[in-house]
C-alpha cells in the first residue's frame, strides 16, 4: 500500500493503522519520505483542528521511526527529523506535560543524548572545521542539524535547571558549526 501515492488520500485514521502495522522494510524509501512530508504539511495546515495537526505530527513521527527501522537513515539524522517535528508542534501548540512528544525536557534530552560526543570536544573541532576533511566536517554539521530545532524550545526549560545549562552551551555552539 505504501509503495504508490494512493496513500495519501487515505483518512488519517486508516495511516495511523497501516503505519503502526507495517513492517518499516515493507515500504521503500521514496515512501516513507513522501509520507513524512505529506504528514508534516498537514501538521502545519492552519484550517484543520489542533488535535488533528499534533496527530498528524505524531504520524511524522512514526515515519521518521520507521525509516531508521529500515536503516535508510543513521540515528543522526532520525533526531534531526523528529527534533524539528518536535519542536514545531511545542511551538505551534506549548508544551503537554501528558505527552512526551511535547515536552520540551524530553526533546532537548533526546537530542544531548544522541550527540555522539561532548561539547567540549565539539567545541575544540568547531575552531578549526574548515581545515577538516569533509568526513571529520560532517559530524559536526549533523550536531549543528540535531542544536537547531531546540533554539526554538529552550524558553520552555526551567531557567536554571541543569539541562537548561547543558543545553544552553551546546545551542552557543551552532554559529561555530559547519
Amino acid at each position: 500500500m505504501l509503495e504508490s501515492k494512493e496513500f495519501l488520500h487515505l483518512p488519517l485514521t486508516r495511516l495511523e493503522s497501516l503505519v503502526s502495522e507495517i513492517r518499516a522494510t515493507a515500504a521503500p524509501q521514496q515512501a516513507w519520505e513522501a509520507l513524512r512530508d505529506f504528514s508534516v504539511g498537514k501538521m502545519q495546515t492552519q484550517e484543520i483542528g489542533v488535535i488533528e495537526r499534533v496527530r498528524w505530527g505524531k504520524l511524522a513521527l512514526e515515519t521518521i521511526s520507521k525509516k531508521r527501522e529500515a536503516e535508510y537513515i543513521d540515528t543522526a539524522k532520525q533526531v534531526a527529523e523528529s527534533a524539528r517535528v518536535r519542536s514545531y508542534l511545542i511551538k505551534e501548540f506549548g508544551p503537554a506535560d501528558d505527552d512526551a512528544t511535547r515536552s520540551p525536557e524530553d526533546l532537548s534530552r533526546y537530542v544531548i543524548d544522541n550527540i555522539e560526543t561532548d561539547c567540549a570536544t565539539a567545541s575544540e573541532m568547531s575552531a578549526h572545521w574548515r581545515e577538516l576533511e569533509p568526513s571529520q566536517m560532517l559530524p559536526l554539521r549533523r550536531i549543528k542539524n540535531m542544536l537547531t530545532p531546540l533554539q526554538d524550545i529552550h524558553p520552555y526549560l526551567a531557567s536554571h535547571s541543569k539541562l537548561n545549562n547543558e543545553l544552553k552551551e551546546w545551542l552557543e555552539l551552532i554559529p561555530k558549526l559547519p
